[in-house]
């Protein structure tokens, strides 16, 4: 929603425009995550996730002024430095990595859009230094504890 409709630090129960790009995206592919873009077409954040691309080893997140300032978002921020700047759909497809953060899942690669791969397509150095880093901060094995879970 755009900043100037509701303050994006507000988490309201109002989340009829998140659940609508949900059930688009999954028509598409159901494991993917929608970008949504704010009234000016840039990049804003995803639905509760927040967006980051890299480009030459720099980390790039949209302005806060459309999208949730998130713990998670903050935190990268911490350990690794960020740039906010304006974030195009060709910003992404021409970047070497990309991920998602979020509360639940911390971070979570992003290794295409809109069918084009990002960098190699693979998960990139980047962004297995940042889920390193955190996961060393927070003393917790989230990857090895998922794919635990995924066995089960």
């Amino acid at each position: 929603l755009p900043h100037h409709l509701l303050d994006s630090r507000l988490k309201t129960r109002s989340r009829q425009h998140l659940k609508m790009a949900n059930l688009e995206i999954e028509k598409i592919d159901k494991h993917a995550f929608p970008l949504l873009l704010d009234p000016d077409g840039f990049v804003a954040e995803s639905t509760g996730s927040n967006f980051f691309i890299v480009k030459n080893g720099s980390a790039y997140t949209p302005f806060g002024r459309n999208c949730l300032r998130g713990i998670s978002r903050g935190f990268i921020d911490e350990i690794y430095v960020t740039v906010e700047r304006d974030i195009t759909i060709f910003d992404v497809i021409t970047s070497d990595e990309a991920f998602f953060t979020n509360t639940p899942y911390a971070i979570i690669p992003c290794t295409s859009v809109n069918g084009h791969p990002i960098g190699n397509g693979q998960v990139g150095p980047v962004t297995m230094q940042i889920t390193q880093t955190w996961i060393d901060s927070v003393g917790c094995d989230f990857i090895s504890q998922m794919r635990r879970w995924d066995k089960i």
